[in-house]
């Protein structure tokens, strides 16, 4: 995205309300900037987990896998993400795409999930096809696949024993508990 539409969206969210929820992608596709959280919390019942980018500012870690981590209090940059129109998972502060992890252009059950260049075509990777995502009643699905991002079945501490993460991988559908594939859009203004 250009700079000029990140700042429009930027005054967009200044006259939102801060923390409206929604449950599908009809209502996140404006591009405004949130978080993507588990319905259910889990094993972290005052905050659940949210989709996210392993490390914090400065050290963010965009060569490894994104992660389920417990939803930060405010919006941090690690965890800011746009559902756009067009079906991506946008992440603004990195200008990056959520991208399923596949040798070409399908990826599997268990395929991990990394934030890569929107677009992106290069060896062994032709990401366009793995960047695109359908929302329907709270699941998220690798278009044209069963294949839901899921949250991973356990917990464990991070390098602080005050924050969780769980795996995140796509899984079939059908064949995972609820819980740890329905998602909602929570929007914010990003502040850390």
């Amino acid at each position: 995205m250009k700079k000029s539409v990140i700042t429009a969206l930027i005054a967009v969210l200044m006259t939102s309300s801060a923390y409206a929820q929604y449950d599908t992608a009809k209502e996140t596709a404006s591009g405004t900037v949130g978080n993507i959280k588990l319905k259910s919390n889990l094993d972290r019942p005052s905050d659940g987990f949210c989709i996210d980018v392993i490390g914090f500012s400065p050290y963010e870690r965009l060569d490894l896998p994104l992660i389920a981590h417990n939803c930060k209090s405010g919006l941090y940059k690690d965890q800011a993400m746009s559902v756009l129109n067009n079906g991506q998972i946008y992440l603004p502060a990195y200008d990056k795409c959520v991208t399923a992890i596949a040798p070409h252009t399908r990826a599997l059950p268990g395929s991990s999930l990394m934030a890569r260049d929107c677009g992106e075509h290069s060896n062994f990777l032709q990401a366009a096809p793995l960047q695109l995502f359908n929302w329907l009643n709270g699941r998220i699905t690798l278009r044209n696949s069963d294949l839901c991002i899921t949250a991973g079945e356990r917990s464990d501490q991070t390098s602080s024993s005050l924050h969780r993460w769980r795996a995140l991988t796509l899984q079939i559908c059908n064949n995972t508990p609820s819980e740890r594939i329905e998602w909602q859009f929570v929007a914010g203004i990003i502040d850390k």
